[in-house]
């Protein structure tokens, strides 16, 4: 686990890095570390906005609004749950769940 001086210290360079290839040599610096720190030290993640773990200790992913309504739009549509699922990388399950809303809308 990286200390808050080495974040920092990381953080600062990623930030000032110009060229990609420091990009790329800070990067693999923090490919030993976890993904939810990497997030931490690039100040992609508050600690207050830190993903809940689910039942088996992968944390949930969270899915911008807009992103949401997108695929909301694509489903009412007619597209294919599965399709609009490999399109935007979204597990096959959630995309289901999300048709699931999509029809009971249709209902009401």
């Amino acid at each position: 686990m990286l200390s808050e001086q080495e974040k920092s210290e990381i953080r600062a360079s990623y930030k000032n890095a110009i060229d990609p290839r420091q990009h790329v040599k800070i990067l693999m610096q923090l490919y030993l570390v976890s993904h939810e720190e990497i997030l931490d030290v690039l100040g992609l993640l508050s600690k207050s906005a830190r993903p809940k773990p689910n039942r088996k200790g992968q944390p949930r992913r969270i899915y911008a609004p807009e992103f949401k309504a997108e695929a909301m739009q694509r489903l009412r549509s007619g597209e294919s749950f599965r399709r609009v699922a490999e399109d935007m990388g979204v597990n096959v399950r959630t995309m289901a769940t999300w048709a699931y809303h999509v029809r009971r809308e249709k209902k009401d």
